[in-house]
């Protein structure tokens, strides 16, 4: 009888972490960063491009520590030092208020930013941050401006690549429920695996690309569509990544929800137009198939959608008579790639062979791994890491060898994740931290201010730290 769990464990790609991932250096975290590589192994590396070589050069090269920071406000983050090296800090307070799994998500957010970390000149998906554009955001900021050129360009889909990649390692996908598992931008998050079912692609193959330096992502994009029109679909998508972007300065940087439904509304409708894009120029014989692909997608796109909606409502960024407001955004677009579905099946009656839910059974098989799940265990052994405050260096590995004789801890019981967090960037910082989002009161409050006072409150531009 076959397992429900997927069967990530590969022996040779083990005795490769035996010798790069040490005991040494990394202690007693050094299962929970095995597990991560051989996650990645499984669900990526049939994929092209993937090097799990250097993904491990990149993260040994990058992180040297793993210790704590109880003062910060945030549960865990990857800063790097030139002289001392990378480190990845863990605030065990702030780790408290998550279940075992999203603490273990928590952490492989972390370690993708390691591992996607390449050189000085590739952090991620996002362009270096100089000193300059730290020192014109913190000026703009305090005058209260909020300009374009000061989004630092990539970072938005850096983060969403990143979280979906923490998500997707930790938790099971599912294809009848779109509710986001992680604990990181959570309302923004949705942008990729509606751009994945926009332009044809798994979103497991979507995701990886953007584990990829930004060129290698793009290109991959891009070959989804006709030679002739890749120019226009590359325009699209810069119209899409600006939409992302300026809503991503405004709820996880400025924290103003104000605009919020014409900000998602872009979004989606950018995502909706490189969808249209690419039904009207794809050159594929129109056969069953085809037309149960672009049913199948259409819904899908409705789907999440309407998901994404019921959840920001749930976050208290829109409200009922917003959610019209965002709909009418991207009514349009919505309509063109419902109109293009419907004049092929109407011009092509007799390819009906293959239904919808045949052509869902297959994207289940394929996309989400029939079902299977992660054994998760490993949450639980996590979890009494952070408990022990383990931290890793050959000192603090025979400190922890050593009290780990005497001492015993509860092992938590694993339940299912029920609260998120929001991930938030600091714009002076060179790398992403993860905070606590505001809370219903305090969005409840905002929300009652009159317009006159939101923009008083804007124009003060508290500190991450504050009220959290």
């Amino acid at each position: 009888m076959d397992s429900k769990y997927k069967d990530c464990h590969n022996e040779e790609l083990q005795k490769k972490l035996d010798k790069k991932i040490t005991n040494r250096i990394y202690g007693n975290f050094k299962p929970i960063i095995d597990e991560i590589f051989q996650r990645r192994f499984y669900e990526f590396g049939h994929l092209e491009g993937f090097d799990i070589d250097q993904e491990i050069e990149n993260f040994t090269r990058n992180v040297k520590r793993i210790s704590y920071d109880e003062e910060m406000p945030q549960g865990a983050a990857y800063k790097k030092n030139p002289v001392l090296g990378g480190i990845i800090l863990i605030n065990g307070k702030q780790m408290e208020k998550l279940e075992p799994e999203q603490k273990l998500s928590l952490f492989f957010h972390e370690i993708t930013h390691a591992i996607t970390d390449r050189n000085t000149k590739e952090q991620g998906l996002k362009k270096k941050i100089t000193f300059a554009d730290k020192l014109k955001v913190q000026l703009n900021d305090a005058l209260g401006r909020y300009d374009d050129n000061d989004l630092i360009k990539g970072s938005a889909l850096d983060e969403i690549f990143v979280e979906d990649t923490a998500e997707k390692l930790t938790f099971s996908d599912d294809s009848d429920k779109f509710q986001k598992k992680g604990v990181g931008y959570t309302s923004i998050s949705f942008a990729t695996s509606l751009l994945a079912t926009a332009i044809g692609m798994s979103r497991t193959e979507l995701i990886y690309a953007g584990n990829q330096p930004r060129e290698n992502l793009i290109q991959k994009i891009l070959g989804q569509y006709p030679s002739e029109v890749r120019d226009e679909a590359a325009e699209r998508f810069e119209k899409f990544e600006m939409s992302l972007d300026r809503l991503y300065q405004d709820l996880y940087i400025n924290r103003r929800i104000s605009e919020a439904p014409q900000r998602i509304g872009s979004v989606v409708g950018n995502i909706y137009d490189l969808a249209s894009l690419k039904i009207s120029s794809d050159n594929r014989e129109v056969s069953s198939d085809y037309l149960a692909e672009l049913l199948y997608r259409n819904t899908r796109m409705e789907q999440i959608t309407e998901y994404t909606l019921t959840s920001l409502k749930n976050e208290n960024i829109l409200n009922d008579e917003r959610c019209d407001m965002t709909r009418q955004f991207f009514a349009d677009s919505k309509s063109r790639i419902s109109n293009l579905v419907y004049d092929l099946y109407r011009k092509n009656p007799g390819h009906t062979d293959i239904t919808q839910e045949q052509y869902r059974s297959e994207i289940e098989k394929t996309e989400f791994n029939s079902g299977k799940q992660w054994d998760n265990s490993i949450a639980l052994q996590f979890d009494t890491l952070i408990k022990n405050k383990e931290r890793t260096g050959i000192l603090n590995n025979g400190i922890n060898v050593i009290r780990n004789m005497f001492q015993r801890y509860r092992t938590p019981k694993l339940e299912p994740a029920k609260e998120n967090q929001m991930h938030l960037e600091n714009t002076m910082e060179q790398y992403e931290v993860t905070v606590p989002g505001l809370t219903k009161e305090q969005i409840d409050e905002f929300l009652s201010k009159s317009e006159n006072e939101r923009d008083s409150i804007n124009r003060s531009s508290p500190s991450i730290d504050d009220d959290l």
